[in-house]
């Protein structure tokens, strides 16, 4: 496979998640009041005012002056999700019924971008709260379709995010922990995103 563009595709479009995080981090510094690695969401990162956002548990003070990259990176990497499923290279694990999950995914994530929390609290959550769900079932549906330890870290990837992300819906207090539930859910699906891209092998020989 060496050589092959559409690996180097893959590979392109996962780097483009993994790029999110970092502007995540970087955000995350300019944040006030000091950015919550635990009770923050992705979402207060994007919010384009200094304002008091109420979320579903509590009223919170946010102001996001680097809300233009986080909200420019999610739409990035909603089209990279797109993207993954778009490439159907030979590597597998992005394409048919993995496909349409990351193609569910990135048009959430997309959205989410799209309707920041501050305009639009209901209606941002209800574009964004899809991909809790459309990540991790993308990742374990991808990780069956390969072999060996790219398979199996995908498995244990989806398994774990899809447990956060019912937790994290279903129990109110965990509302509380929504920053880094949301970050167990969707970071290492990102990483586990390049791993397979760039060491992804099938299980079984198909047709691309």
């Amino acid at each position: 496979m060496r050589g092959d563009p559409r690996r180097f595709a893959l590979t392109g479009f996962a780097l483009l998640l993994v790029l999110g995080i970092a502007v995540e981090i970087a955000a995350a510094r300019y944040f006030s009041p000091p950015y919550n690695w635990i009770s923050n969401t992705v979402s207060d990162l994007g919010v384009t005012t200094c304002t008091t956002i109420n979320h579903y548990y509590r009223a919170i003070q946010v102001c996001s002056p680097a809300h233009q990259w986080v909200n420019a990176s999610t739409a990035v990497s909603g089209l990279a999700m797109i993207g993954l499923a778009t490439v159907r290279a030979r590597t597998a694990g992005f394409d048919r019924f993995a496909g349409l999950l990351w193609v569910a995914a990135g048009a959430s994530t997309l959205a989410s971008a799209l309707i920041p929390a501050d305009i639009s609290m209901e209606q941002h959550t209800f574009v964004s709260l899809p991909q809790l769900f459309a990540v991790p079932m993308a990742v374990f549906s991808s990780a069956m379709q390969f072999r060996g330890v790219v398979s199996r870290a995908g498995q244990a990837i989806g398994v774990v995010g899809l447990v956060a992300g019912l937790w994290l819906i279903f129990d109110f207090q965990a509302l509380e922990y929504s920053g880094v539930l949301e970050r167990v859910i969707l970071w290492p699906a990102y990483l586990w995103a390049v791993f397979a891209a760039v060491l992804g092998r099938r299980r079984k020989l198909t047709h691309a």
